[in-house]
């Protein structure tokens, strides 16, 4: 009876073990580096940072930017793809969504394109291209990309 006690109460103190360490690694995120080119790709494009936000419980930053030439903003958030990222809806209504690769827009995400051009990027030591989930006014497409594939 003792025994099993003593189990219960170490079966307790590695969850509250577990749970300090989630809530610590919570309060102390690291800043996401990896937006950096997706930031300075937008910016070479016109887009000007004004916010940004953290989305699915602050996995991911949600980036507000603005055109000079677009009345709306224009939402970017860099993902893995995997399905909870790529389930993300950014669109409102009167936008359009869609991801970003290589410079183009595309409807879904590029996944054999994507695995090939990392894979190879990183067998060579290379930075990898950022694969980011995008939504704009319709009427802005032009200022991103040319047209969806």
């Amino acid at each position: 009876m003792a025994g099993m006690s003593r189990g219960y109460l170490l079966l307790l103190l590695v969850a509250l073990a577990s749970a300090a360490a989630m809530g610590w690694r919570y309060q102390n995120r690291v800043v996401n580096e990896g937006a950096k080119p997706m930031l300075m790709e937008l910016a070479q494009l016109g887009w000007q940072m004004r916010a940004a936000t953290p989305v699915l419980g602050g996995t991911y930053v949600s980036y507000q930017l603005v055109h000079p030439q677009c009345d709306g903003t224009l939402q970017a958030m860099l993902v893995a793809p995997d399905r909870e990222a790529m389930s993300v809806t950014l669109a409102g209504e009167g936008m359009s969504q869609g991801v970003m690769f290589l410079g183009q827009l595309h409807q879904s995400p590029p996944l054999l394109s994507y695995r090939l051009t990392q894979g190879w990027r990183k067998l060579w030591g290379l930075t990898p291209y950022p694969l980011y989930r995008v939504a704009l006014p319709t009427a802005c497409l032009g200022l991103i990309a040319p047209p969806m594939a």
